[in-house]
């Protein structure tokens, strides 16, 4: 499995990693630290089998930029994973066509449970952004 891993901040990629390495013992993983870099690498010549993004990290456009990411890596489920909770920025998220939104608060079990469900073409929403704020 081929991973790419947005986020800004480096330990944070990092651990999500070395955690991915559950889902997959044998998972790549490619890691960006701007959403521009995000956006060259969706370009590039890789296919990706799963891209993981931070909202707000450098450069990010808003929602719109998980649209342009969909485009560029059609068939790739795309999954938000972002300190926000708010549910305007789940459903932000989901209509832009993000297969996932997985809260940054989450536990290891849910986050890799999101994961899986994701990787087998389903999507996975927080029970709280269904629940409401």
């Amino acid at each position: 499995m081929n991973i790419l891993i947005g986020d800004d901040h480096l330990l944070f990629r990092e651990g999500l990693c070395r955690l991915l390495t559950q889902l997959d013992s044998s998972a790549t993983f490619t890691e960006a630290g701007t959403f521009d870099e995000v956006m060259a690498l969706a370009r590039g010549d890789e296919d990706f089998d799963l891209i993981l993004m931070d909202l707000q990290m450098p450069g990010w456009p808003g929602f719109g930029g998980i649209q342009q990411i969909c485009e560029l890596q059609a068939g790739t489920p795309v999954v938000i994973v972002s300190a926000s909770e708010s549910q305007g920025d789940v459903r932000a998220a989901l209509d832009a066509g993000a297969s996932g939104y997985i809260p940054k608060t989450s536990r290891v079990k849910i986050m890799l449970s999101a994961l899986n469900l994701v990787v087998s073409g389903g999507i996975y929403v927080p029970p709280a952004a269904i629940q409401g704020d």
